[in-house]
């Protein structure tokens, strides 16, 4: 399985905000100074230069990974692995992609709440894992504070189960309340 280690989303940035236009990154067998290949591709057919180079972006280029263990120095444009800005050892790249629990598979797609004992909330839509999480009553009391959506608009919706009726008021603010039962909200302009 191989790794995408850099989707050249990053720039490098100098120490006085300039971009760091050919910034090299070399590439080792861990724990040696002994040159190793990444590769342009997933199917790790296509090696890359030893050191990688920084476009006029600062950005490197996507640099793929067999499994094993790697060391890599970042060096200024005119540095060398001697003067690195950082070097990293033992970074592993595992021959199998990590294996989720069963539980948090079923919950990621959407189908099954996520147990509590596994750091779930047993709840199966965001707002009864609020509930649980005691976010909100689950009967009686109040919210109180802002909620804020920003740019996206507000969204509002109730449960039947949940309220003994539902409506929406928008009133001048002169007006009085006109909100009677349980559910109902209440807007001034």
């Amino acid at each position: 399985m191989a790794l995408l280690f850099d989707t050249g989303l990053f720039s490098i940035i100098g120490l006085d905000s300039e971009i760091e236009v050919g910034s090299k990154l070399y590439w080792y067998v861990a724990n040696t100074t002994t040159p190793t290949d990444t590769y342009t591709t997933p199917a790790l057919n296509v090696a890359n230069t030893n050191p990688v180079l920084a476009d006029a972006d600062g950005r490197f280029p996507e640099i793929w990974l067999a499994p094993g263990d790697y060391k890599y120095v970042l060096t200024a444009p005119g540095g060398s692995p001697a003067d690195p800005l950082n070097t990293v050892d033992n970074f592993n790249v595992p021959d199998t992609p990590p294996s989720f629990d069963p539980d948090l598979n079923a919950f990621l797609a959407g189908s099954e709440p996520l147990p509590i004992a596994k750091g779930g909330t047993a709840s199966t839509s965001a707002v009864n894992a609020l509930v649980a999480l005691g976010a909100f009553p689950l009967a009686g009391g109040t919210v109180t504070g802002n909620i804020i959506r920003s740019t996206k608009g507000v969204h509002h919706y109730w449960e039947t189960a949940a309220m003994n009726n539902g409506g929406w008021f928008i009133t001048p603010a002169a007006d009085p309340d006109p909100t009677t039962l349980p559910g109902q909200v209440w807007a001034k302009y």
